[in-house]
């Protein structure tokens, strides 16, 4: 095509996904592991052919690992992108390359004084999406205002969740603000932009009119303190700090560590108040990531923690003796030795900090009084606790001796 001033241009060739997305025809975005050599990515564009991706051309480097790829010939970017996955597992990702529109902002006229929407670069956003018409944005606040031009039309329910204030409406004039921020209408002459301007919003008044306190019995706390208390080579029990009672029951998520793929979590759901959950059946050698979230019908929290907690091929061995009238525990659990408790080994996973802690036998009523004689093996001193990393296999061992009780 010619434009008006002579110049010619030639429009980007476009198709819709399965999905009814407009990308670029006849392209895909593949990105692969680290490492992976151009030897190694002939071979893969090669097998990628030969499964249905088309020409399976790289056209250019888009980043350190990434490339844009010729794929015309396929029956489809779906298809050809299954290809590229099929064909090796160092294919980290096979995307169609989508297609965005040229800046715009809504047209309300006051864009260039809303200085938290350039600070979040909110406008670059909007050349993909305005905010889908079909998500609610649930907004826990003060309520908001039902009068209110800029945010009252977008509003599809109200709930008030506290019996200490009458309506949902936002007396403590915040929570209208912040939904403002969240979603306010465009082009109508009127206030500012929503972020998220063509979604819907929920008013959910969770805080009091009168003392602008919020019940905490809504107010979800993530999990904290996620740790491996108990491992084994095909198993892992992990525990964590419960900090809210509103939640309807925890997701615990798991995958391979190597896996980087998108959607790659299993879930778990777990009951409202649990504190512990075993995982059985890995495979030794392998490493998992875990991480655990509360939910509840309002929220669903930020996960408390995500790393690797299980190596069935690498765990280390702490062993632990006990000498006298005492008994030693540790903290992740599993250590619980001396007095009849023979759990006097456990395997940690590498990194794993223990802290031990020693405990004398004493009974006023028998006159009998002990104390902690001195630490042994990769523990030293006399004080009550010692602090092992499971860097490589340790063994502690701890002395007791009988005191004499002067204050029984």
């Amino acid at each position: 095509m010619t434009l008006q001033n002579g110049v010619s241009a030639y429009p980007i060739k476009t198709t819709l996904t399965q999905s009814g997305k407009p990308a670029v025809a006849d392209r895909l975005l593949i990105r692969f592991q680290a490492g992976v050599s151009d030897a190694d990515q002939a071979t893969i564009h090669k097998k990628a052919a030969s499964l249905g991706a088309g020409a399976a051309r790289s056209l250019t480097r888009i980043s350190v690992n990434g490339y844009l790829v010729d794929v015309s010939g396929a029956a489809s970017l779906e298809a050809a992108a299954q290809a590229y996955k099929t064909a090796d597992a160092r294919v980290v990702s096979a995307a169609a390359d989508g297609l965005a529109n040229a800046p715009a902002a809504p047209p309300d006229g006051t864009i260039g004084t809303q200085w938290h929407l350039a600070k979040i670069h909110a406008p670059d956003a909007w050349t993909f999406t305005h905010g889908a018409a079909w998500a609610t944005i649930a907004m826990l606040d003060t309520g908001d205002d039902p009068n209110h031009p800029d945010v009252s039309p977008r509003v599809v329910g109200r709930v008030n969740v506290l019996n200490g204030s009458q309506t949902s409406d936002d007396v403590l004039a915040f929570g209208t603000l912040a939904a403002g921020v969240a979603g306010a209408i465009v082009d109508n002459g009127f206030g500012v932009d929503g972020v998220s301007y063509s979604s819907q919003l929920l008013n959910v008044k969770i805080y009091d009119d009168a003392s602008g306190n919020a019940l905490r019995s809504i107010c979800l706390q993530a999990p904290t303190r996620l740790h491996a208390s108990g491992i084994t080579p095909t198993s892992i029990t992990l525990a964590w700090d419960d900090n809210t009672a509103a939640e309807d029951h925890f997701e615990m998520q798991y995958k391979l560590t190597s896996d980087n793929t998108i959607n790659s979590w299993t879930s778990v759901t777990l009951a409202a108040n649990t504190t512990s959950w075993q995982h059985d059946g890995l495979t030794p050698g392998i490493s998992y990531d875990h991480r655990i979230r509360a939910c509840n019908v309002w929220q669903q929290h930020l996960y408390g923690l995500q790393r690797p907690l299980h190596d069935g091929g690498g765990l280390k061995t702490l062993s632990v003796t006990v000498g006298g009238a005492g008994k030693v525990t540790s903290l992740p659990a599993g250590i619980n030795c001396g007095q009849g408790f023979t759990a006097c080994s456990m395997h940690y996973a590498p990194g794993t900090v223990v802290t031990l802690s020693a405990t004398a036998l004493n009974n006023p009523y028998k006159r009998i009084a002990n104390e902690l004689s001195a630490w042994g093996g990769d523990c030293s001193g006399d004080v009550p606790t010692c602090v092992v990393m499971m860097d490589t296999p340790r063994s502690a061992s701890a002395t007791f001796v009988r005191v004499t009780p002067d204050s029984l």
